[in-house]
């Protein structure tokens, strides 16, 4: 970081979601102590907040998902759930608070690739942009409606999806 900075942008932040942040002074290898608390609530997202419907979750670092579930004719873009397992991001999609799909990226694997991975627990299609936020790489994933005679909820890994 240069010097005498007043301001930083924080970035790629879920919509909806209080963040706490605290500010210290660095002047070569002494720091002062850190400042009071503030914390501040991003705004929900699609109202030119420049996420462009992806969430993102601390769990999974340097990557953005974008879920769209179509139980109906127009597809409904999945909401964040607070609420979840550790390392995954839980989404809903026609009823708040109900997870209708989880996502993952583990790894890296013994193949060296890190692989997304998806459950769902609706019958509906479901497609999710995984986007690897260094490189850029984005990965669509689609998996089909299941048909109402069958019995299972499929899901999805792909193991050669993106390199650390």
């Amino acid at each position: 970081m240069s010097a005498n900075k007043t301001q930083a942008a924080i970035v790629q932040l879920t919509p909806q979601t209080s963040y706490t942040f605290r500010v210290r002074a660095v002047n070569g290898n002494l720091e002062s102590s850190p400042s009071n608390q503030v914390t501040a609530t991003t705004p929900a997202g699609g109202g030119g907040g420049g996420n462009d419907g992806y969430l993102t979750s601390s769990a999974i670092p340097n990557f953005r998902f974008r879920v769209r579930i179509f139980n109906t004719a127009t597809p409904i873009a999945g909401a964040k759930e607070s609420d979840c397992i550790p390392e995954t991001l839980c989404v809903s999609g026609a009823v708040p608070g109900r997870s209708e799909v989880f996502l993952r990226v583990i790894g890296p694997r013994p193949n060296g690739y890190l692989w997304p991975t998806i459950v769902r627990f609706t019958p509906s299609r479901v497609e999710v942009d995984v986007q690897q936020i260094s490189t850029g790489i984005t990965k669509t994933y689609v998996l089909p409606a299941i048909p109402p005679d069958s019995d299972e909820l499929t899901g999805l890994q792909d193991r050669t999806g993106f390199l650390p």
